[in-house]
């Protein structure tokens, strides 16, 4: 008995000290401005932290080609991810059947739910003779049968590497139906995805980028039908630069400053009666990591500030609720959304891969950009709710002060059963910086992070060690190992619980209607890997000692 309390002693005296400097406390959101929401001088002492000890991570990279239980996906799996959260978008793969047919049975088994995808279906001939013709016939066969309002031509490993010019066969194809790439009602994007560059997260990010570089923005109000550049006297914040560009992030910001560099009371005066700029409205850009209830979550938080949210892709209908069958994605950002998105005030990245996304959409429209870089964690969720209040010039209110109050006491009560445990995460980049995160909050270090391929978010990652591999390739002592459903058989050589997270979970059901985003989302993952650990922990008990 006095070991176990020694060792609760320890697991709490290393829990409170790594709270202290995250700024774990009971008190209101890191301090309320009496106009605009919240202070973040805390957000950037732990922006400072996290670049100090993603400097200290030890990177190391594969030293055989040879992969054995793969973690990385295609990034065409991501491309036809991202699709699906397109109102009546169809992804065409083009290349072999098998390469489609794997694509379509993961999604599947991840969302449970009907998949859009389609493929060209190429064969040995259509290779050798050429696939530019095969590519046509099969877009000019589903726009004139199942009529979608977006067509995503993503090429394979076997186009890629025999240099089919993909691109050029897409313009003319456009060309013979309408300019600007547009077939029929259909808009036709290519969208490169060879298995043998990036990854899921790499694919997901392309797709993305190459709507907002195709949408066509100006289109602000049904009912007046003008463009942004017919009413420029309107809009000065649509055709110049804003006068200054501070971050979302400070109250002295949103008390001098409206959104946009524009001061609350120009603005006001501006746009009081303007029926055609979107002014409650913010762009979300979500990233792969996020699962189709933690988009609904996200909409439900913005909306609680005063605001509209578009955001894309939009995954949130993925959680069961659609209805009926349909060969096309369903649910998802449609184009008008799309065309209203260089009308909002805002935009905020969720995942360090959606940054070059958000930067593209500035660099159409004009609209200021955040990115944060994950959800999950008391730091992360109050820097949320700091740049949702900073945007609406609103305080945060106050049902998410009472989550945050629970989650602060839910990581008190969990806390013993996270000191010195050692965990291996094996996850996407953007999924394994927001696990790493909220797990060092918890006291805990990572001892390994495994990824499947060097990206910017890679960095962000705060682990003893990181290394780009595969599941084969975890070996070590761990008491949890954190990954998707295709580390079950390294959990098990290990002799460690799984703890299912990612693309793609289909070995437990409840994931994509699972929040994992938030304070609320949060608190259930902490008691989720709480509860792994006390079974583990209760079994290496009996195990020693069998009395």
């Amino acid at each position: 008995g006095l070991v176990n309390l020694a060792e609760q002693i320890s697991n709490s005296l290393a829990f409170y000290r790594t709270s202290s400097e995250c700024g774990v406390r009971s008190s209101e959101l890191g301090g309320r401005s009496s106009e605009c929401g919240v202070r973040s001088s805390e957000y950037k002492k732990k922006e400072k932290r996290a670049n100090k000890e993603a400097l200290n991570s030890a990177f190391r990279t594969p030293h055989s080609e040879l992969k054995i239980n793969p973690l990385k996906h295609s990034s065409a799996i991501g491309a036809a991810m991202a699709l699906q959260g397109i109102e009546g978008a169809l992804p065409i793969i083009h290349g072999a059947q098998g390469c489609t047919f794997l694509g379509k049975v993961l999604l599947t088994k991840h969302f449970r739910e009907p998949i859009a995808l389609a493929s060209t279906r190429l064969f040995a001939e259509d290779v050798v003779m050429g696939s530019e013709e095969k590519l046509a016939k099969t877009v000019e066969g589903f726009v004139e049968k199942n009529h979608p309002a977006v067509i995503g031509v993503l090429t394979s490993g076997l186009t890629e590497i025999k240099g089919d010019d993909v691109a050029a066969t897409v313009r003319r194809l456009a060309a013979a139906y309408n300019a600007g790439c547009e077939m029929g009602n259909a808009q036709v994007l290519h969208i490169p995805t060879p298995d043998f560059e990036g990854g899921l997260e790499t694919g997901y990010a392309r797709a993305v980028e190459t709507v907002i570089m195709s949408a066509q923005f100006g289109v602000l109000s049904s009912e007046c039908g003008v463009r942004s550049a017919e009413c420029g006297d309107l809009h000065p914040r649509l055709r110049e630069e804003p006068r200054v560009s501070h971050p979302m992030s400070s109250s002295a910001y949103a008390r001098e400053w409206g959104v946009q560099g524009v001061r609350s009371s120009e603005w006001k005066n501006t746009h009081a009666n303007d029926s055609l700029c979107e002014l409650k409205s913010i762009n979300i850009l979500a990233g792969p990591h996020l699962t189709p209830a933690d988009c609904t979550e996200v909409r439900e938080m913005v909306e609680d500030f005063g605001l509209n949210a578009v955001i894309l892709p939009d995954l949130s209908s993925l959680d069961g609720s659609r209805k009926g069958m349909s060969p096309l994605a369903s649910g998802g950002t449609t184009r008008e959304e799309l065309a209203r998105m260089g009308a909002s005030c805002h935009t905020l990245a969720l995942g360090i891969t959606m940054g070059p996304a958000a930067k593209l959409l500035k660099q159409r429209t004009g609209v200021e950009y955040e990115v944060i870089e994950g959800l999950a964690g008391l730091a992360a969720a109050d820097r949320l709710m700091g740049v949702l209040s900073a945007i609406s010039c609103k305080p945060v209110p106050g049902k998410y002060e009472r989550q945050r109050r629970i989650l602060v006491d839910g990581m008190r009560d969990d806390h013993a059963f996270y000191g010195n445990k050692r965990i291996c995460i094996a996850l996407e980049s953007d999924l394994a910086v927001q696990t790493s995160k909220w797990l060092a909050e918890m006291g805990v270090r990572v001892e390994l992070a495994v990824i499947p391929g060097l990206t910017e978010a890679a960095g962000r990652i705060q682990a003893r060690d990181v290394t780009i591999g595969d599941l084969f390739s975890i070996h070590g002592e761990f008491d949890l190992l954190i990954a998707n459903s295709h580390g079950e058989s390294t959990a098990k050589r290990l002799g460690v619980p799984l703890h299912e997270i990612g693309f793609p979970v289909y070995k437990s059901f409840g994931y994509t209607s699972k929040v994992t985003i938030g304070y609320r989302g949060t608190l259930a993952t902490i008691h989720e890997v709480a509860n792994l650990l006390i079974k583990r922990h209760t079994l290496k008990h009996i195990l020693e000692d069998p009395k």
